[in-house]
């Protein structure tokens, strides 16, 4: 796994110690660099990481990728018939909202 996917699980234990646990989390993949057009600054990211998350209600793939600015973009989505689909990102996330972010976008939608 690279140094920054590393540092990303660190930083997501620290601010939950049990968060992956019980999260499910599993399918730990390190993201490369990219350079692609985006929203908030240059749309370049320094790598990330990504894994598959399954609690009782939810299955979900979430993407968490460092931008140039020491922020982070937190994503979520689903595989549905071969094909992702994104549910929801976040921008601008410091390392200490990490955690608590990605359990808000777990969360289940309840009616």
């Amino acid at each position: 796994m690279s140094y920054v996917a590393t540092t990303i699980k660190a930083q997501i234990r620290a601010g939950d110690p049990m968060a992956l646990a019980l999260w499910g989390a599993r399918d730990f993949i390190s993201l490369l660099p990219t350079r692609r057009g985006g929203r908030g600054g240059s749309g370049v990211t320094l790598g990330g990481l990504s894994f598959d998350v399954a609690m009782p209600g939810v299955r979900r793939r979430v993407a968490v990728r460092l931008a140039s600015d020491d922020t982070y973009t937190v994503e979520t989505g689903r595989v549905h018939k071969l094909q992702y689909q994104r549910r929801d990102v976040r921008y601008g996330i410091t390392c200490e909202q990490l955690a608590s972010t990605i359990e808000a976008l777990l969360a289940p939608v309840t009616a």
